[in-house]
């Protein structure tokens, strides 16, 4: 049986993308010496890392990398399906209900009718081809209803959540 690579891509300053293994990342000869700095040895060249920022949710991170600025946006595997699929642009300001982004089964379902959500909020857990996803909120928003049921079976495009209000939040 042939092992899944975990694949990533790479997006510097919003131009230059480079794909990545995840064995490629485990092979790099980099050194922690702090929460902030690390030390790189690659291609015989040695390039000192500074973190300057890192926000978790969105895999977005600002580096100097001997002095020069990058700004990072890392997609896994299920960003690029998602992508693929179309569903990269769900970023909308007025989003009035949250679709499956592709069939698998809710494994837990993380809001109830009348909560207040801020963006980034999680609302569900999908298991799609063998990966448990947490489907999070794109916008502050209020649930009106919620369509399915722990444990149940759902296909690409069904309706998952509904919102209160034009824009998901209630008036």
């Amino acid at each position: 049986m042939k092992a899944i690579q975990m694949k990533y891509n790479i997006v510097f300053d919003e131009e230059n993308q480079q794909e990545l293994f995840l064995d490629e990342i485990k092979d790099l000869d980099i050194v922690t010496v702090d929460e902030t700095q690390f030390h790189l040895l690659h291609n015989n060249k040695a390039y000192n890392i500074h973190l300057e920022h890192i926000d978790l949710e969105s895999k977005n991170l600002t580096f100097l990398m001997n002095d020069d600025r990058y700004n990072v946006h890392i997609q896994d595997d299920l960003d690029m399906l998602i992508a693929s699929m179309g569903f990269e642009d769900a970023e909308e300001e007025h989003m009035n209900e949250i679709h499956a982004p592709m069939p698998g089964i809710i494994l837990d379902i993380l809001c109830q009718p009348g909560q207040q959500l801020k963006k980034g909020d999680n609302l569900l857990i999908l298991e799609a081809m063998k990966m448990e996803n947490i489907i999070k909120t794109k916008v502050a928003a209020t649930v009106k209803s919620i369509e399915i049921q722990k444990g149940e079976s759902v296909e690409k495009d069904q309706l998952l959540i509904l919102f209160e209000g034009e824009s998901g939040i209630s008036k």
